[in-house]
């Protein structure tokens, strides 16, 4: 038979720290906010009511009684069933008759007395039945109240938010989240609940962004990364197109730099990084920085495609141009912090890749002519010159002819 104790995994000797130690430990175990299956929430149930019942003197008294009397009324029905199989067979002997802890002295009742006692413990057993009821729906009654209490300052600035739909309400939003005490939050599914207003907060900034409202969409995108948003590379895009709208430089530089930085693959964002440090903030270590980033990238791209021997596999033609743009800005730049044999080499492959186009030899030509090499330098320009460079032309007739 299963009794409070059982559940509870304790016998029924245990004492008041017994029963305490039991129940947290089977509510860590089953509580609903711990344990997502449908048993462990009815098991959480029975273990709760348990501890209700048992943690109480008066309520385990009266528990503890009803449950010696059903043992002595199972005893009794056992014996009268032993008594019925046997009659056929045997001659009928007194029946034994367990004495009944409820009598006095342990005297045998009269048949009145025993419907009485009867009568008795069904009326104990339903005063105890209806405390029990009534203690519950007291409790969960004020479990409720002290879970919407705790969550009514979440749910009015959530109210705040949805109205005014403003980055100070979301402030005050998040504000309200952050002042829920430690001890609180697991009761009120607190990180569920944020990470629902975060997926708000997200919807409402691509709403505004389809809108073209950019700055107001940039605001709430930022937010929304501050306070522990998931980054991905769609939202720093859009940052990106809300700042280059919006024309505010820092802002569109701390975008592209978090895309670049994020998106381990992405090529196009760090190399517009490394132009906007280079042409509108004249920072050329930042600029080299995200153009090596670039072509580390688009190299990593082609060693997966064509293996480590992919500066010999792969073709001409199936290098894209914004691959060239970036070897070209990319040399360029060690030129002119006088890299000169890393820049030759970049530009080698520039004309691997871009045979037709005078940029490769041009540049390759200044590197050969800062490292006192000008019949190389020569070569080169006079290429250049013959693809069509105006600039390569007036050097080669200057210095070579």
């Amino acid at each position: 038979m299963q009794t409070l104790y059982s559940i509870l995994s304790v016998p029924e000797s245990a004492d008041l720290i017994e029963i305490k130690t039991a129940y947290k430990r089977l509510a860590k175990k089953y509580h609903p906010d711990v344990n997502s299956d449908p048993k462990a929430e009815a098991i959480f149930k029975d273990v709760l009511n348990a501890y209700q019942i048992l943690s109480n003197p008066e309520t385990k008294k009266i528990y503890d009684d009803r449950l010696r009397y059903q043992r002595y009324q199972s005893e009794v029905r056992k014996q009268q069933g032993r008594n019925t199989q046997s009659r056929k067979f045997v001659r009928p002997t007194p029946r034994y008759r367990p004495p009944n802890p409820f009598s006095k002295n342990g005297r045998k009742l009269t048949p009145e007395e025993n419907r009485k006692a009867t009568m008795y413990a069904f009326g104990f057993v339903m005063a105890i039945f209806l405390v029990v009821v009534m203690a519950k729906i007291g409790y969960d009654w004020y479990q409720e109240y002290l879970f919407e209490k705790k969550l009514e300052p979440i749910v009015m600035a959530m109210d705040t938010a949805m109205k005014y739909d403003s980055p100070e309400s979301y402030t005050a939003l998040f504000t309200a989240f952050s002042s829920v005490p430690e001890k609180d939050r697991l009761s009120i599914n607190w990180e569920w609940r944020r990470t629902e207003a975060l997926k708000y907060l997200a919807q409402r900034a691509d709403f505004h962004f389809e809108e073209q409202n950019y700055s107001k969409a940039y605001q709430l995108y930022t937010m929304y990364l501050n306070q522990g948003g998931l980054f991905l590379i769609r939202i720093g895009n859009n940052m990106i197109t809300c700042m280059q709208a919006v024309g505010d430089r820092e802002d569109l530089i701390a975008a592209l730099e978090r895309v670049a930085n994020a998106d381990t693959d992405g090529v196009t964002v760090a190399y517009k990084t490394g132009k906007v440090y280079l042409e509108d903030v004249k920072d050329t270590t930042k600029a080299l920085f995200y153009f090596r980033l670039a072509r580390n990238r688009i190299e990593k791209s082609y060693e997966q495609i064509y293996g480590k021997a992919w500066f010999v596999l792969i073709p001409p033609r199936n290098v894209p141009d914004l691959h060239a743009e970036v070897y070209l800005n990319y040399g360029a730049l060690l030129f002119q912090k006088e890299y000169y044999t890393r820049a030759r080499k970049v530009f080698s492959w520039l004309i691997y890749i871009r045979n037709l186009s005078p940029y490769g030899y041009l540049y390759r030509g200044y590197c050969y002519l800062e490292q006192e090499n000008p019949t190389a330098a020569c070569r080169d320009f006079q290429k250049a010159a013959t693809l069509g460079s105006q600039e390569a032309y007036e050097v080669y007739k200057n210095m070579c002819l």
